[in-house]
């Protein structure tokens, strides 16, 4: 017998599966406490072996191996409106066939099919269709073969690991720690993104079908009735269209100004250097570039016949290089050599901070489309904003870098501005289409998908935006009190009422960019408030019982701060890009994660204490299962309280800011203007402190939070990872596929010393394991099931995958199965989770996800469990199982049930013998409840229900599966 052990989210060791699953075979015979030498034990260990698997990547289609990440922009048209779009293959097809006739045709053929593939499908053909890997590798990994007792006729086990945690996690902790931080601020909208596309597909894509006859008898009896609501296929197409630019404006252009105005900014510290330390300085930065493109260039071209040649060439290369900037930076400074040595130091910074900003949206293009563009041009017309200011400096101005970094951050805040109203504006407005989309679907299960997936688009928006509001409160208030109020970088910026602020003459800007005088005297104001009601909490709450008393007379008066007439108007701006309701804001966020962790926290305590488990009865097991079932109910209201703490709630106070800074609009004397100064004193009090110790104390919280987060993050950046689009060659999916598809291959082609293949094949599916394993399955039995199709004008034929090394198991119909696979999962996400936030790419577990409307909520308490019927879906048939024996504890916050509903007792015969409930003879479906208990205690010896049960699917499997 062969079993293949697959882990699930976290980072794994290779081979631990694989004991983990010996281990509990091990265990068997052990459970009243009897010696190891008990001569009735099953198992007397493992030997392990280390095997090679050649690897090969999965075989796709054809046709869709051309087509399958194609964008379908075949005219100018097409690519100017799709510049940013990053949908491939099915989804870009659907998109564009109004513009593409080749697009009609495929549709055309695609009709032509029985069964059309669905979604799952497309989008895992296009995670695999342009992934080919590296020829001549082999995966490593060990192979544990059973020790029976003497004379035992029981079958020998072969334990396979099909480890894959290094092809989807970072193995170094600083490196992980950043890219987990990089997938939740940057990535995770793009799910938010797939799961608005899938519902625009699934509501689109047969608008143009005609309305299928109704028989006489069915018109008569729904004559007079109200009529279903008409589909409304461009409100989809116009929900996507908003969707899209809030997340493109929030994780594409939002990052790249502030990286933007962060590199412009910081050339401000050229002033800081003067004469021989500026001179040197600019000439090392100069020559330090000339240096690497000398060297790049030697390196890309042949190398040159001497020695010295090659030397020279290389400083000839420094040196035109220094004396490039030089002369860039000498005109209009005969007079003034400082301003020489400041630009001197200022063009190289330029360039260097201009270059590595273009490499990080070259970068980020690979996931964003257009992303290169967006920080070329960005970067590109600020910096020449900046030297425009910089060779034209106020009369007066003392401080050119200074005065340059200034105004051109002033301009970057407004283009910010600009942004951020774009975004919350089509935020709110697709909450508003996608109501109306939802409201007028007539199909009770498209209703209830699209529901789910629009609030997934949601809830996958808010979290990155939530996080980019708190690094902006740490980043740039540390900036405004170290840079300008710590170090006076701005100091020395000449006064506007010397040199008048150009911005006031466009009145449009003012709105965006705020004059000085408007913004200062608000500031002002604010902090006269915000003394007030200082001086009112110390005569409450005096510091010293009396004033004579040592404690107080000893301390040594403060000296006073150097005033800088900019630093007001700087706190003032940060205050405004993050608006007084950020008490709010924050308030509403940590009101959800109070709520979260109040719904976790039975789980999380028998996650650390396992032992509570076994300890458990009946009514305590219902207890925890009910208990999760009703916090996961709840992040539905957790998700619009999070999406109103985002969005409507800046936007507003956003507005009202604005008005009442601006005069003329609202007073401050007001009512609405008093409660708009005391949330900004509340704002400005979060803002106005230390901001180095604010950066240190988020980013230990930060640190701690990913790193001792515990599998619910793990879980969401694993799944995050595992349905990401890009790179479009390097997919982690693809790289997963091919190392479990090619370990398939190698079980298939086995044969032991008698030349006799595997009975069968068992796979132990944990957590994100059992998706994985789901997944390719599927995607191995639709691969080998579809039917080729004729060639057309517009389109080659359809050449279906066959892998003949996979002819062992059945997936073509009709083949004869000669090695059956059976499917044991342990706490399996793929209802909780996968299908209740992606229920397109999911619809084959559940056509109505849970929690999508009022006939889906699951029942508190039920006397029995659901019975299995013969449809039930998921169904094992769609992957070639021959058995799916599914189990789960009742406090599990990954994965629980698929098939029985809420049962939350313990499915177990006495003397441990399992008993499952399971479908109609011959079964295929079967489920059972180990138990209370959480995620991650499946594989040791406090699930001994699981090692019985592997080892009647291993020795019997009519004892799981009744034939």
């Amino acid at each position: 017998m062969a079993v293949i052990a697959i882990h699930g989210v976290g980072q794994h060791i290779s081979g631990a599966s694989a004991e983990a699953v010996s281990s509990l075979l091990e265990s068997i015979g052990r459970e009243d406490g009897r010696a190891e030498s008990n001569p009735n034990r099953p198992y007397f260990g493992f030997a392990v072996d280390q095997i090679e698997v050649p690897l090969r990547a999965v075989y796709t289609e054809d046709l869709q191996h051309r087509q399958a990440n194609e964008r379908y922009q075949n005219n100018w048209w097409t690519k100017l409106w799709g510049v940013f779009d990053e949908r491939r293959g099915f989804l870009a097809l659907q998109r564009q066939r109004g513009f593409d006739e080749s697009a009609k045709d495929r549709f055309a053929t695609m009709s032509d099919i029985p069964e059309p593939p669905k979604f799952d499908y497309e989008f895992m053909l296009t995670q695999l269709a342009a992934y080919e890997g590296e020829p001549d590798r082999n995966f490593t990994t060990p192979r544990l073969e059973s020790q029976r007792r003497a004379g035992s006729t029981e079958p020998r086990v072969h334990i396979y690991d099909a480890h894959y945690s290094d092809l989807s996690k970072q193995q170094s902790t600083i490196v992980s720690f950043f890219f987990a931080f990089y997938q939740l601020l940057f990535h995770l909208g793009s799910l938010s993104l797939q799961a608005v596309y899938w519902a625009e597909a699934e509501n689109t894509d047969d608008s143009t079908a005609p309305a299928p006859e109704v028989p006489p008898a069915e018109a008569q009896k729904t004559k007079g009735q109200a009529k279903p609501p008409r589909k409304f296929p461009w409100a989809w197409r116009i929900l996507s269209s908003l969707h899209a630019i809030s997340i493109r404006s929030l994780i594409m252009f939002i990052p790249l100004l502030n990286l933007t105005m962060l590199g412009l900014g910081a050339a401000a510290f050229a002033d800081k250097l003067h004469g021989t330390t500026a001179l040197v300085a600019g000439l090392s930065l100069s020559g330090l570039m000339g240096l690497t493109l000398s060297i790049w260039g030697l390196w890309k071209t042949v190398s040159l016949p001497r020695p010295l040649y090659w030397a020279l060439t290389i400083l000839l290369g420094a040196g035109i290089c220094m004396a490039l900037f030089a002369l860039l930076a000498y005109p209009g400074t005969s007079l003034a050599p400082e301003l020489f040595f400041n630009r001197l130091v200022v063009f190289p910074y330029l360039v260097l901070a201009g270059g590595f900003i273009f490499w990080v949206a070259v970068k980020f293009a690979e996931m964003r489309p257009g992303a290169q563009w967006v920080g070329g041009a960005v970067y590109g017309g600020n910096a020449l904003f900046f030297l425009w200011q910089l060779y034209a400096p106020p009369q007066g101005a003392s401080a050119c870098a200074a005065q340059a970094s200034f105004v051109t951050a002033r301009l970057i805040f407004g283009e910010l501005g600009v942004v951020w109203v774009v975004c919350l504006v089509t935020a709110l407005l697709s909450w508003v289409v996608g109501w109306f989309c939802v409201e007028t679907t007539a199909d009770p299960d498209k209703k209830c998908r699209a529901r789910s997936a629009l609030r997934t688009g949601r809830f996958a928006f808010a979290i990155p935006a939530s996080l980019f509001l708190v690094v902006t409160i740490l980043l740039w208030s540390g900036i405004v009190e170290y840079g300008s109020k710590k170090l006076h970088v701005f100091q020395s910026v000449s006064n506007f009422a010397a040199a008048p602020d150009w911005f006031q003459k466009v009145p449009l800007l003012t709105w965006f960019i705020p004059k000085y005088e408007d913004l200062d005297s608000w500031m002002k104001h604010v902090k006269v408030r915000k003394e007030q009601a200082d001086q009112a909490d110390l005569k409450k709450f005096p510091p010293c019982a009396t004033p004579s008393s040592s404690a107080c007379s000893n301390v040594p008066p403060k000296p006073p701060a150097v005033a800088c007439p900019w630093d007001d108007y700087l706190t003032g701006l940060l205050l405004i890009s993050v608006t007084p309701g950020i008490p709010i804001t924050l308030g509403l966020m940590a009101v959800c994660f109070l709520l979260l962790v109040c719904a976790a926290a039975p789980s999380v305590l028998f996650e650390i204490f396992p032992e509570w488990a076994e300890k458990s009865n009946d009514k305590q097991t219902c207890r925890a299962g009910n208990w999760w079932s009703r916090g996961l109910d709840n992040t539905a209201i957790l998700i619009r309280i999070l999406w109103f703490a985002i969005v409507p709630v800046p936007l507003f106070f956003g507005v009202a800011h604005l008005l009442v800074w601006h005069p003329g609009y609202v007073s401050a004397g007001s009512t609405f203007g008093k409660f708009l100064s005391y949330m900004s004193q509340l704002s400005f009090s979060m803002i106005q402190g230390s901001g180095a110790v604010i950066v240190v104390a988020a980013a230990a919280f930060a640190g701690g939070l990913l790193k001792f987060g515990g599998t619910i993050l793990d879980t969401i950046l694993d799944v995050d990872n595992y349905l990401r689009t890009s790179p479009v060659d390097q997919t982690p999916r693809a790289r997963i596929a091919e190392r479990c598809t090619s370990l398939l291959r190698y079980v298939a082609a086995f044969r032991d010393e008698q030349g006799r293949p595997y009975r069968r094949l068992i796979i132990v599916g944990h957590s994100l394991g059992s998706l994985v394993t789901a997944d390719l399955l599927r995607f191995l039995k639709t691969s080998a099931s579809l039917p080729p199709t004729a060639e057309t004008p517009s389109q080659p034929a359809r050449i279906p995958a066959i892998d003949t090394s996979l002819d062992a198991y059945g997936f073509v119909p009709g083949q004869k199965r000669e090695i059956p696979i059976y499917l044991f999962t342990m706490g399996s996400p793929i209802r909780p989770l996968l299908n209740r936030f992606f229920p397109h790419l999911y619809e084959w577990v559940a056509q109505r996800p849970d929690n999508s409307s009022p006939e889906t909520e699951l029942a508190s308490a039920l006397k029995d469990p659901y019975p299995i019927t013969k449809d039930a879906l998921p169904d094992p048939a769609d992957m070639a199982v021959t058995g799916w024996c599914n189990a789960y504890r009742s406090g599990d916050y990954v994965g629980r049930f698929l098939w029985v509903g809420p049962w939350f007792e313990r499915i177990l015969k006495k003397n441990f013998t399992p008993q499952p409930i399971t479908d109609a003879r011959p079964a295929t479906r079967a489920e059972m409840c180990i138990g209370i208990g959480a995620h991650t205690h499946y594989w040791d010896r406090t699930a001994p229900d699981v090692a019985h049960t592997l080892d009647a699917l291993i020795n019997d499997p009519s004892g799981i599966f009744p034939e």
